[in-house]
This record gives structure tokens, sequence and C-alpha cells, in this order.
């Protein structure tokens, strides 16, 4: 038995999890009908910064996105994310949920609009709008590499509701499922206007879960995906880097 498991049964803190540093890595399996390229099968793996907090007797985790890889081709087709959109996604912090169960759910995230100024954009001229990213196009910008035409920018709003639930395993890591309470993505445009259409995108939760690992205080962002490499048994986080991955 882990030294973190036997923490936790002797405290009887009634969290799943004791506050601490960790690395979070989340993977997101959907369909999506592209055009082109017509039903793509793909996964959003990502590897989050996350620091769990004790406040008046309550468990706090704030989290924040350090890089994210797109998998999943059709041919020579792929989709990337440029680091300007990886640097725009929102830190959260929420309240864990008391159990034997770890329990986060992660509140509505909102890409490329404000949802302060009105609900996700339909359209060029709503005033909800912004340039997540700051690279001086509407809504955030996911780059689509084709072969012979090159890299076609999408200028998409994005909003999403996620949901994690696991358990603490004797080696301290916390494994899970994944619920994607909601969901919803619009292409307001695009560099060539024959892809200035919305896919339809449908999440699965059959290829999505979530590890939460310990890590040393030390551990920064940019050292996250590394050390996920280095435990051996996360290919996903190992590999040469492109422009799929920040």
């Amino acid at each position: 038995m882990s030294l973190l498991l036997a923490l936790t049964l002797l405290t009887g803190s009634g969290h799943a999890v004791e506050p601490g540093r960790y690395g979070l890595e989340l993977v997101l399996g959907s369909d999506a009908d592209l055009p082109v390229i017509g039903q793509t099968p793909g996964t959003s793996r990502s590897w989050s910064l996350v620091d769990i907090r004790e406040t008046d007797g309550q468990l706090m985790q704030h989290h924040q996105t350090c890089a994210v890889r797109m998998e999943g081709r059709t041919g020579k087709t792929s989709v990337h994310l440029p680091k300007a959109f990886i640097d725009a996604l929102p830190r959260r912090e929420v309240t864990l949920e008391e159990g034997e169960r770890y329990r986060a759910d992660l509140g509505e995230d909102a890409i490329g609009f404000d949802p302060a100024l009105g609900p996700m954009p339909a359209a060029l001229d709503d005033p909800s709008l912004t340039d997540s990213d700051k690279d001086g196009q509407p809504g955030a910008t996911v780059e689509l590499h084709l072969p012979i035409i090159g890299v076609v920018q999408l200028f998409v709003v994005q909003q999403a509701h996620v949901r994690l639930e696991g358990t603490l395993g004797e080696d301290g890591v916390v494994t899970g499922t994944v619920e994607m309470v909601a969901f919803d993505q619009r292409t307001l445009g695009a560099s060539m206007s024959f892809f200035d259409r919305s896919p339809e995108v449908t999440p699965r939760g059959d290829r999505s879960s979530f590890r939460l690992v310990p890590m040393p205080d030390l551990v920064g962002c940019a050292d996250v995906r590394p050390a996920f490499c280095a435990r051996g048994d996360s290919p996903g986080a190992c590999g040469k880097k492109d422009k799929s991955l920040f």
C-alpha cells in the first residue's frame, strides 16, 4: 500500500486525495464530420498542472492546461492547435466533492467568446465574440493540415462542460472516467471559404479517460508532459514534437 493511500485511510479526511501538486492527463475521444475528409475519429490528449489546497475544510483544485496533442489522422490530414490557442485556455479553480471517490466538476469552459457578453456566437457580428488567442482573427484559431492544399485556418468558438470521477489506486494515482456534460463547437470563418462550415462533433465517453498523478512541488507547467513520458505508461506524452504538441 502506498504512503499516500495509507495516510488517506488513517486521517479519514473525507476526500479521495490529499492536498499537493499533481499532473492531470485528460484523454477526450470524439468523432467529427469534417469537410472533404468525412467522418473522422480523433483524440485530444492534454496535460495540466494541478494544485489541490485545503481551504476552510474544503479541497480546492486549481488547474492549468500545459500541453495538448491532437491524435487521429485521415491519410495525411490532421488537426493542430497553435500554441496561442493552448496559452489562451482558461485556468480554473473548482471545489472537489467529499467522499471516497475523486469527483471534480471542471465547470463550463468558453473558448473564443465571453459568456458574460452573451451566448455562444453564431455569426461574426455577435457581441460575445472575442479574439481569445490574440492572433488578430475572430474566436480561436485551429489549423487543418491538408495534402496539396496546405494549412487552412478555422476560426472557431467552443463551449464544454466536463466532469471527472475516479478512484485512488495503491500507487497514489487516481484513474477514472470523463463525463462530457455539454459540448458545442462552431466554425465562424476560415482562411478558405470552402471550409467555413461547422462540423458535427460527437464526444465519445468510451474513448475518454483521465489520470491524476502526484508530482513533486518543484514541477512546473513545462515539466508535466515530460514527467508523464518518463513514467513509461503514457506513450502519447512522448515522441517527436510537432505543431500539434505544445
